[in-house]
């Protein structure tokens, strides 16, 4: 695995990290657990949690297996979103659950996208709940991430998912400020979609990290910024678009078919995007969401590779992206 550093700090890290939101699909606390270690057999050595995701228990599990080789790994987490007292009384329980919605894909994509935060959908607003982005929630939130994750330091403190709104005061980064002074972080930042980052940016000022999703579509034409960063969902929403330019006549450049690309083969496809994802951000960390090891190891197996180094394809895939759609003929 490609070693880089942690953005915002001076730490080594691995160039591929983990987010553990995604392993919550699996019902078995064993199975999450084989996947930690599965990841870090293939090299990844950063680990991304929050109070929300497992409905609580993330970031515990993930203290589990830190313990005895916490010095091997970087741990960033979160806060602003917490589950409800419903949510971690849900958590508790939610193996069952879990199962059923395993069985049943149609059931638990639906679910999926009907709770992924507060306010989105009436499950979103009874599982989780805004907490705070001020400097008290900071400091509670960080106290309750020490001891889930059993550490007397994260790596890595980000506001998740702020809106421009929650951010009515600049009290939180003397707090941060302090709070990595006091060594019980190393570097603070923001975690959300690119275009709400930015105010939040500029209110925490200098050193702060970003962590935001990575898409080609909106890469495509804008000028790409140097800065180091953590990026994730680089096949969520760019997979399902780019396979249906590719299968449904619709193509933004005849020099689609110098790719050689077929729609259907996802693993070709997830290669690509996850290649173009690591160029765009060469001194950065992107993070995978998964709950499968082969994805793992071809993700890891890609982001071994030197980023900077020649790429037609890529450059085919940039040019390609920059172009408006039309249809083929």
């Amino acid at each position: 695995m490609r070693t880089t550093t942690l953005p915002g700090t001076d730490v080594p890290t691995s160039a591929l990290g983990l987010g553990t939101a995604e392993l919550f699909r699996m019902p078995s606390a064993t199975d999450r657990l084989r996947m930690l270690f599965e990841a870090h057999n293939v090299g990844v050595r950063h680990f991304d949690t929050a109070p929300m995701y497992g409905l609580g228990l993330a970031e515990s599990e993930l203290g589990r297996f830190a313990r005895g080789r916490r010095d091997q790994l970087t741990i960033a987490t979160k806060f602003g979103i917490a589950p409800t007292r419903t949510g971690r009384a849900l958590g508790r329980v939610q193996g069952p659950i879990r199962r059923l919605l395993a069985a049943a894909p149609a059931l638990r994509e639906r679910a999926r996208s009907s709770a992924t935060g507060p306010g989105v959908g009436p499950a979103g607003s009874l599982l989780y709940e805004r907490s705070g982005y001020d400097a008290a929630a900071a400091r509670r939130s960080l106290e309750a991430s020490l001891r889930a994750l059993a550490t007397d330091c994260v790596d890595l403190y980000l506001l998740h998912e702020p809106s421009g709104d929650d951010m009515r005061s600049a009290d939180v980064r003397a707090w941060l400020e302090h709070a990595r002074d006091a060594g019980m972080i190393r570097a603070w930042g923001v975690a959300g979609e690119p275009d709400l980052v930015g105010h939040v940016v500029d209110v925490l000022g200098p050193g702060t990290v970003r962590q935001v999703r990575e898409d080609p579509f909106l890469r495509a034409g804008a000028v790409l910024d140097p800065t180091p960063r953590v990026t994730f969902g680089a096949l969520s929403r760019a997979m399902p678009r780019l396979v249906s330019l590719l299968g449904g006549g619709l193509w933004p450049d005849l020099r689609w078919a110098d790719l050689d690309l077929d729609p259907g083969d996802r693993a070709g496809l997830a290669r690509l995007l996850l290649r173009d994802a690591l160029r765009g951000n060469p001194d950065g960390v992107l993070l995978l969401g998964t709950t499968d090891p082969g994805h793992l190891r071809v993700a890891a197996e890609v982001a071994s590779m030197n980023p900077r180094n020649s790429a037609p394809d890529l450059d085919v895939l940039a040019t390609a992206l920059r172009t408006p759609a039309r249809r083929r003929t």
